[in-house]
């Protein structure tokens, strides 16, 4: 049996390996199924593993997963959902070779954060280590496989500019549109960043990056594992917005370039240790059937429990950060750190509040395993928790 704890915050253990293998083990079912009934789309498909190299969750997952969410499959073929998987198999290294054509004209192929709509599109690798993507017979991307110096591989337009971001030393993502909230009628588009916004988002989101490979290691792992790609939102617009991100769009978020690094950690750690919290979710429930609505102190109305156990771990790690920040004397402005350490202080305890009238009765053993150590963690970093009553 799995133990999650781990997944709580990133003092617990090998978050790294557990969270990845479970999404690889996710992926892999589901392209090894289609691949039974529709081999001839999947190519030389292999499931291999050298040292971290392990398949993760790919952003172009959300396509199949909002399509099932949205109860959407039955209307859209069967051969634009192979397609698609396809992708996902080719992109997370399972195939040598891709070579699909289908008709997207009602809903997109999506691959590397951009969608593609046509009557017949077709999408073929080549030798160079190039994806070519050809619409009603015109070739309209080029997409070429980019080594960077930290050794991480993106996926970039060859007529693309600097379209990735570096996290730090170990790892760098690739900058793109979140298209598919409109294409997938979802929502509307945040508004991106322009030239001029866009260097001060990179600036401000590398330099968070590197603060916690300087001084966080832990903390620092726990943001680079899962993250694929970031949309890069313009902070002097999308007000109301600190950052977001889709628990059916896998390993995407969306970041804006606050004006201070107090906030950028903030949006970083929220975003991430939300993945880690769907991830569970994947391959076990984190509460028994049937729990009722509780009162959420964020929202000021009652929500379904999972909302309030997800606020509860994104900004208690968020919290746990700042205390470790302050105990090292690393930020100039204490004024400002304490401030927004009682805010989220204030925050964490009135989620806590809610979370242990009910966790005995509701929560399942990974639902203990993802609350409690971040509860041991906080109180050692000096979080009184009962303080709240």
């Amino acid at each position: 049996m799995l133990n999650f704890s781990c997944l709580s915050n990133p003092y617990e253990g090998d978050f790294v390996n557990l969270s990845k293998s479970i999404s690889d083990a996710f992926v892999w079912n589901t392209i090894q199924k289609e691949a039974l009934k529709q081999p001839e789309y999947f190519p030389n498909l292999q499931h291999t593993k050298t040292g971290s190299d392990i398949i993760g969750m790919r952003p172009e997952m959300g396509p199949l997963r909002l399509a099932q969410m949205k109860n959407e499959l039955k209307d859209l073929s069967d051969e634009w959902y192979t397609s698609q998987l396809a992708i996902v198999a080719y992109l997370s290294g399972l195939m040598t070779s891709l070579n699909i054509c289908c008709d997207a004209s009602l809903k997109p192929l999506t691959l590397c954060g951009k969608n593609y709509y046509g009557k017949e599109v077709k999408i073929t690798s080549n030798l160079s280590n190039e994806i070519i993507v050809a619409i009603d017979g015109e070739c309209t991307d080029t997409l070429i496989a980019k080594k960077l110096d930290n050794q991480s591989i993106v996926w970039v337009n060859s007529n693309a500019q600097k379209s990735f971001i570096n996290l730090g030393s170990l790892k760098s993502a690739p900058l793109v549109k979140a298209v598919w909230l409109k294409d997938w009628n979802y929502g509307e588009e945040p508004a991106y960043c322009d030239d001029s916004t866009h260097e001060i988002l990179v600036e401000r989101v590398e330099h968070g990056y590197r603060f916690l490979e300087s001084h966080f290691p832990e903390f620092y792992l726990w943001s680079i594992a899962l993250i694929h790609e970031i949309i890069p939102m313009d902070h002097t617009k999308n007000k109301g917005i600190k950052s977001q991100s889709y628990a059916f769009w896998p390993n995407q978020i969306h970041l804006k370039g606050h004006n201070n690094l107090l906030l950028i950690l903030d949006v970083i750690i929220h975003e991430n240790s939300h993945m880690y919290f769907n991830i569970v979710e994947l391959t076990t429930p984190l509460f028994i059937s049937k729990t009722p609505e509780i009162y959420s102190p964020l929202k000021k109305v009652k929500r379904p429990m999972k909302m309030v156990l997800l606020a509860f771990h994104a900004l208690g790690n968020i919290l746990l950060l700042y205390k470790k920040i302050y105990q090292k004397n690393l930020y100039s402005d204490q004024a400002l750190l304490t401030h927004y350490i009682k805010h989220n202080d204030h925050l964490v305890k009135s989620l806590w509040e809610q979370l242990e009238r009910y966790k005995d009765e509701y929560f399942t053993l990974a639902g203990h395993q993802i609350y409690q150590p971040l509860c041991d963690q906080l109180t050692s970093m000096g979080v009184d928790l009962n303080e709240y009553n």
